[in-house]
Formats: structure tokens, sequence, C-alpha cells
């Protein structure tokens, strides 16, 4: 089960934040998640520098906001309405998924403008993410994940070599440019793929599109893998 969430990717955040209630542990999979993220932001800009070599300063990232209170609004009823559906439907993650798509529903409708969550709010939920999984790090934890580091260094980058080979077999099998395919289908680093998207002048549409796609396919499937492990565990 940890290995398996270790090397989910994609939604680190999300999947650190759930690995222990599917039976995980989430001081090795916080670990080698975010080794994952660490090879991506290296490689990427190498890979696109390398590889594709484009121009810079095609464009940039534009955004708008609703407001500092609309936007806690918006946090507030994703989370009351996210977490009551959840208790109703009682299944793993469901805490997560819940807000997620209560969330989706409001952004997409647009009731309430283009809201985002707050950065501070942001800031304050990973902190917890982090102090809830670095509290239970001991000397032997440390110790055992250190001697992964290897081997999981080795499987990540050859995880990265596999998604750069999906992106350029999406680019053969449709019109899309090499380089808006590769960023599409990097395993992480969302923030950084989209700017760099921007800033090479890719198709910064189709890379969220995919990007985001890929997100909530993980996280929807990840409660029904860790019970189809759990049965198999069982059995």
């Amino acid at each position: 089960m940890t290995g398996v969430f270790a090397l989910v990717a994609g939604g680190a955040s999300g999947v650190v934040a759930v690995a222990r209630e599917l039976g995980a542990d989430d001081r090795v999979v916080t670990v080698v998640q975010y080794l994952r993220v660490l090879v991506v932001l290296v490689a990427m800009p190498l890979v696109t520098a390398v590889v594709f070599r484009p121009s810079h300063g095609h464009g940039r990232l534009a955004a708008s906001d609703a407001g500092l209170p609309r936007d806690l609004v918006f946090v507030v009823v994703s989370l009351a309405v996210g977490l009551a559906l959840a208790r109703l439907v009682q299944l793993p993650t469901a805490s997560l998924l819940g807000p997620l798509a209560v969330a989706v529903v409001i952004a997409l409708g647009g009731w309430l403008g283009e809201v985002r969550v707050p950065a501070p709010v942001q800031w304050v939920a990973f902190a917890l993410i982090g102090a809830q999984v670095g509290l239970r790090f001991t000397r032997a934890s440390l110790v055992s994940i250190a001697r992964m580091l290897p081997a999981v260094l080795g499987l990540i980058v050859g995880m990265v070599a596999a998604t750069a080979g999906v992106g350029a077999l999406l680019a053969w099998a449709t019109p899309v440019d090499g380089l808006t395919a590769y960023l599409a289908t990097t395993p992480g680093g969302l923030f950084a793929v989209l700017s760099t998207a921007a800033d090479a002048g890719s198709d910064v549409t189709y890379v969220l599109a995919v990007q985001l796609c890929r997100l909530l396919v993980i996280l929807a499937l990840t409660p029904l893998l860790a019970r189809w492990l759990s049965a198999r565990g069982d059995r």
C-alpha cells in the first residue's frame, strides 16, 4: 500500500493527506512524493531548453479574482457542504473528495465569480499537513527511508522518462506540438509547468486541462485502489 501511493504520479499533497487514512505509511509517501516533484522541477527546464529550445517571453499567465470575501465564502461553503456529503457517503477519502467536488461545482457554476482559495489559507493547510506527517518521524524511520532513497530515485527517474514517452506518443497521435504534449504529461509540478508553458508560448489551456484531468482521476481512483489492495492483502 505504501509503495503504491508513494509512486502515484501526481496529486502529492492530496495523496499525502489521505495516505494514513488508507493504511499507508504517510512518512514514506511524503518523502517519495515530494522527491518526485523535485526531480520533475529539476528535469523540466533542462528538457525544455535542450530538447525543444523554445523562444522565451511569449506570454504570461493572466489571473482574475473575485475578491477575498467571495473567496472565503467559496472555501467555507465547499468545506461545510463537502464534509456533510462525506458523512453521508462514508467512503475512504470522502473528506477530501467531498469538498473538492463541491468546489468544482461552485467554480464551474460561476455564481461567486472567479473564486480561488486564498493564498494564506493554502499556506495554513500545507503547514497542517506537514505537521501531521512530520511529527510522526522518528530517527529509525529516517534511517529506514534513507536506505530506500537510491532505489526510489531510480524508480522516479524511470517514471519521469516513461511519462516523457507518453508525451511523445501524444504529440505523434494528436495535432498538439511536442513541447505542449511533454508539459501536459509531466508527473507533477503543475504551477511550474503552467509558467513554463506560458513563457514558451505553448497551449496553456491544453496543458492545464490534461494536468487537471490527471489529478482528478488520481484522487478519484485512490480510494478504489486502496480497497482493492486491502482485499488482496486479506486474501
